[in-house]
């Protein structure tokens, strides 16, 4: 079982930014951002159309561009229609146009109060008074904005601006505040809220390596919005699964999920309300306390719905055998940070988000190329060690081969040494000291030709001295052979007689 983080998260749409969710349905269906989508892989996305779906990349850009512009015409159509329905009575609507007028005069008291002509002091009271009157915040007593401003708190509050032009804005504000008070109040109950639609967005951060079949994505997203927002039709939906250079594992895809924002069943825009509930009900069952109408309140309703989702996934991911259980990271000062960053990324234009494709691939560049350099420097080295050894291995052949002129120059020398010395030992047996002594000579010459290639001083010297020593013995022999010659002529000779004279 391979445990991994997940990533699910909402925007919300109201009627004002339709621009803004117009873009976020053109990028779903691949229209824009379109360098984050690989073109060649035309069979990776889809859009779901009802029990079927179709290659996005195969649907023509004005048909996806008609989509675009017909869900954006059918929720601002049926958010207008809503309106009419639910117009204000006169009495609301001037209540509203009167709250309107404060809001003017109070910035017009602002920014006289700005002015060196009043003291500090003034400028207090007339931020207690403005606060008094806003809407209070937790704890707030000392209200005014649901009952009228009494004519001697009136008089004391102007008492203290007589003559200024403040002392009138402040009379009318006063006087505007005291009107409004007798109009009803718009129900927002009635109305409700202006979240005309939510996208929802699921992916499994791409560094957790966990591939799942594309469908997957899109069946736990829809079951979860058919489960917990049942009466919110899901208006759109996209598998995109080209995010990615080809031949990668599919780790980057996800899915997302458009739903009105209008309760098909009470055709109320509660669906703000239904994920509090939805979250309430979730803090309820585990033991958690009530969710506050604050804005710490808002935080725990993304993120009881977040653990919720999870819930569900890993109940899809058990029942489907897929062997991946998602869990949340425990909450950190550095989780905090990084969700804050994101979150702010996310208001971004897609090419500038520090996390997208674009900025994916090119950290992949990056590291390629970081790898390429280190390879390159191992390449280098293994040249510049090539490069030793070939001139190493020169520097032996050479040897080699200075070794083989040697060697065949000693041979041709010793055979020649070799030829001389028999001559030279037949002449020294024969007792020719003189031709012996010339072999000698010669026999020393070819010796001084293979000395570098084989004797050094000693040996030649020892060598030249053994021929020495075998002359002087051939002269000695030849010196006692004419000597025994000597002798035997001798006796003969006595026995001539000399010729008279």
């Amino acid at each position: 079982m391979k445990r991994s983080t997940a990533l699910f998260k909402q925007a919300n749409f109201t009627y004002s930014n339709l621009k803004k969710l117009k873009k976020s349905i053109r990028h779903s269906l691949q229209l824009i951002d379109k360098l984050h989508f690989n073109p060649e892989l035309t069979r990776s996305s889809w859009l779901y159309v009802k029990a079927s779906k179709e290659y996005l990349l195969s649907i023509p850009e004005a048909d996806r561009e008609n989509i675009a512009e017909q869900a954006i015409l059918r929720i601002g159509e049926q958010f207008s229609s809503f309106k009419q329905q639910n117009s204000p009575t006169s009495d609301e609507a001037e209540r509203i146009k009167i709250t309107k007028t404060i809001s003017k005069r109070r910035t017009d008291l602002t920014n006289e109060l700005k002015k060196g002509s009043y003291t500090e002091k003034q400028r207090q009271v007339v931020d207690i008074f403005l606060s008094r009157i806003k809407k209070p915040v937790k704890d707030q007593t000392d209200s005014y904005f649901s009952v009228a401003i009494p004519n001697k708190a009136r008089e004391k509050i102007l008492s203290r601006f007589k003559g200024t032009k403040a002392a009138k804005l402040l009379d009318k504000i006063i006087e505007l505040h005291n009107a409004r008070i007798t109009k009803p109040v718009r129900q927002q109950a009635v109305f409700g809220r202006t979240v005309v639609m939510q996208e929802s967005f699921f992916k499994i951060p791409l560094h957790n390596q966990v591939e799942l079949d594309p469908d997957d994505y899109h069946n736990i997203l829809k079951s979860f919005m058919t489960k917990y927002f049942p009466d919110h039709p899901i208006e759109l939906a996209m598998f995109h699964g080209n995010e990615k250079a080809k031949g990668e594992p599919d780790y980057n895809a996800h899915c997302h999920i458009f739903i009105n924002g209008q309760n098909s069943r009470t055709h109320r825009y509660d669906l703000i309300d239904r994920s509090r509930e939805v979250a309430n009900d979730f803090a309820k069952q585990n033991g958690l306390a009530p969710i506050p109408k604050t804005l710490d309140g808002m935080k725990l309703v993304g993120e009881y719905r977040q653990k919720l989702f999870y819930q569900h996934a890993n109940e899809y991911l058990a029942q489907k055998q897929r062997g991946v259980e998602l869990y949340v990271l425990p909450e950190t000062e550095e989780r905090r940070r990084q969700r804050e960053l994101i979150r702010e990324d996310a208001n971004k234009p897609k090419e500038l988000r520090f996390y997208n494709q674009i900025n994916y691939q090119q950290k992949r560049i990056n590291e390629d190329a970081a790898q390429i350099r280190q390879i390159q420097a191992q390449q280098d080295d293994e040249k510049l060690r090539i490069g030793q050894l070939q001139t190493e291995l020169k520097r032996t052949e050479a040897h080699l081969t200075e070794q083989q002129n040697r060697l065949n120059r000693l041979m041709k020398g010793m055979l020649q040494v070799a030829t001389n010395i028999m001559t030279w030992a037949r002449l020294i047996f024969n007792i020719n000291p003189k031709p012996a002594d010339d072999k000698r000579l010669e026999i020393i010459q070819v010796l001084d030709r293979i000395k570098p290639d084989v004797l050094d001083d000693d040996d030649f010297q020892e060598v030249r001295e053994v021929l020495d020593e075998a002359n002087r013995l051939a002269e000695q022999v030849e010196n006692t052979h004419n000597l025994t010659i000597e002798r035997k002529i001798s006796p003969f000779i006595k026995r001539i007689k000399r010729p008279s004279i």
